[in-house]
């Protein structure tokens, strides 16, 4: 078409004019002042920022209510002196909104739109978080007022928000919550009965948080098992720093069997609830807390040391989760500072991570019948010997003649009998 002289090529962007003008009270008057003589001429930058009356008729009339204040849209032509009136008009609260951030560094601030040093240090914003629909509204805006203050000298970032994500839905019966349908959920129904911490833990342990998941009254009591299961756990346990002070970290072969599974298995947690918050993976992160929490069913049979560096680190684990329950949790152990105090956190003992023992599954003629557990890359000599004197493998092998057996290290021991 080119070379014919019929067309050419032509970028064609879906962005349009924005209208920021609206016939409602709240929102920024438009600085403009319409003069007969003079036209459209801008407020003086001494008289700004003009500010909203008080005495304001909301009756409808299908007008701006700030054009039925004869005190506020009277005003004398600033070019001229005649008689003239204010634009009726504010702004789409977009165009306040769309920069908070920036503002909010220093909202005291008087002599500038936002404090410029402060803005340079904290922006752009680390994460957003926000539901999808601020992808076609908010955050496009956003975008526009910051490249556009960007371009003036204000700031020295491209992009408003390093990292976006966005939060699920929580429905109810599988149908989205409103006031229409009157299913919502009124979340102090729940927090005066079970506390606003089961409450917290609930909602974010329900399904992944950037798809949400259905509401159930059921649900939530399973949630409040586990709090009252964790408190009780620190009851237990009471003042135990008064008696002891533990290591951070301890050497494994000086460990009893039950210490050592113990100590590995809250390393391991440590390592999972840190990567899972980091990802907003709350629910993974609750339910490796959960595991945890099961696995410190031996607690009572380790050292006093043990028991107190266990619960000192689940106490941290669980409180970015339910503040409540940690700060409790903490104080329970003898703790006299708050743990939100100065923000603490504490890092897995890497050589806990690393397995000695595995389970490897047990197939007698394509269907799993044991697991065995092993050192870890154990030769098939020492897995062929604890796989027969399983009782279940002894149960279905009894009578048959062993045909082929097959093992994969560390994973599967196979034995095909007839």
């Amino acid at each position: 078409l080119e070379e014919k002289g019929l067309g050419e090529k032509k970028i064609n962007y879906r962005l349009r004019d924005w209208l920021i003008s609206r016939q409602r009270y709240w929102g920024t008057p438009i600085p403009i002042i319409h003069c007969e003589k003079c036209g459209e001429v801008t407020v003086d930058e001494n008289d700004l920022p003009v500010k909203l009356p008080y005495d304001v008729d909301f009756n409808l009339g299908g007008e701006s209510p700030l054009a039925r204040n004869e005190k506020f849209i009277n005003v004398k032509c600033p070019k001229c002196g005649s008689d003239a009136k204010r634009d009726p008009d504010t702004m789409d609260t977009f165009v306040d909104s769309s920069w908070y951030y920036l503002r909010f560094l220093n909202p005291n601030i008087s002599d500038a739109i936002f404090d410029k040093d402060k803005a340079a240090k904290w922006t752009p914003v680390d994460m957003y978080v926000g539901g999808a629909e601020h992808a076609t509204m908010h955050l496009l805006y956003a975008r526009f007022i910051h490249k556009f203050i960007r371009d003036i000298g204000l700031v020295n970032s491209d992009e408003p928000f390093t990292k976006l994500l966005h939060q699920g839905t929580i429905t109810n019966q599988g149908v989205k919550m409103s006031k229409s349908k009157e299913n919502v959920v009124n979340p102090d129904d729940f927090t005066s009965k079970v506390g606003s911490d089961v409450f917290r833990l609930y909602l974010m342990f329900m399904g992944p948080f950037e798809m949400g998941g259905d509401w159930s009254d059921k649900g939530i009591s399973g949630t409040e098992r586990f709090v009252n299961r964790v408190y009780d756990l620190f009851e237990q346990h009471k003042n135990i720093l008064d008696e002891v002070n533990p290591a951070n970290e301890y050497d494994l072969n000086s460990l009893t069997q039950k210490e050592n599974f113990i100590y590995r298995k809250t390393n391991q947690a440590i390592n999972k609830v840190d990567g899972e918050l980091e990802h907003f993976h709350f629910n993974t992160a609750i339910a490796a807390l959960m595991e945890l929490l099961n696995n410190l069913k031996d607690l009572s049979v380790c050292s006093k040391e043990i028991q107190a560096y266990v619960l000192n680190r689940f106490a941290v684990m669980i409180a970015p989760l339910a503040p409540h329950l940690g700060e409790e949790c903490y104080n329970i152990l003898g703790n006299d500072n708050s743990l939100f105090e100065n923000p603490l956190w504490i890092n897995a003992d890497e050589k806990a991570l690393v397995e000695d023992s595995i389970n490897i599954a047990v197939q007698v003629n394509g269907k799993l019948r044991a697991t065995v557990e092993m050192p870890v890359d154990s030769d098939e000599a020492s897995v062929k010997e604890a796989v027969f004197v399983n009782e279940k493998v002894i149960k279905h092998t009894a009578g048959k003649n062993i045909v082929k057996e097959i093992y994969v290290k560390n994973k599967i021991y196979n034995i095909v009998a007839k």
